[in-house]
């Protein structure tokens, strides 16, 4: 998959919000006293960019290079995207090795009511042939 087609997967919107809402918590404080060391997502948060809707747009000004923001903030964003794209397309791996998974363990599971059919036929064979046998013979 190519960054594109990931970012157009429904998941890559899910992934990214749990990404922004941990960002979002970092902010709080425990009392007055704290100070926190401010982040580019801290200005992303106040320009009103911390959203997916305001990451996808600056991440697409920032391939044209027509982006107005900081050079940490487009590496902020820029590590954001990466990120939850590699996620996305971790997730489809391995919903698509399970849905390989689940088609052999179907696959096997009809060869194994196909075998055990034609053993039952063969021992109801064996049974009648064996009866023949003895009637014939005794």
């Amino acid at each position: 998959m190519t960054l594109r087609e990931t970012m157009q997967d429904p998941k890559f919107n899910e992934f990214l919000q749990n990404h922004i809402d941990l960002h979002n918590q970092r902010g709080r404080k425990i009392d007055e006293k704290t100070r926190w060391r401010r982040e580019p997502y801290d200005a992303l948060a106040e320009a009103g960019l911390l959203t997916v809707s305001g990451i996808l747009q600056e991440f697409e000004l920032i391939n044209t290079g027509t982006c107005k923001l900081s050079r940490s903030q487009r590496e902020a964003i820029g590590v954001l995207v990466i990120q939850t794209a590699k996620e996305v397309t971790q997730y489809r791996d391995v919903e698509a090795a399970r849905k390989e998974a689940r088609k052999l363990k179907n696959r096997v599971k009809r060869a194994l009511q196909t075998i055990k059919g034609r053993l039952q036929a063969a021992a109801k064979h064996i049974k009648h042939f064996t009866q023949w046998i003895r009637r014939k013979l005794f």
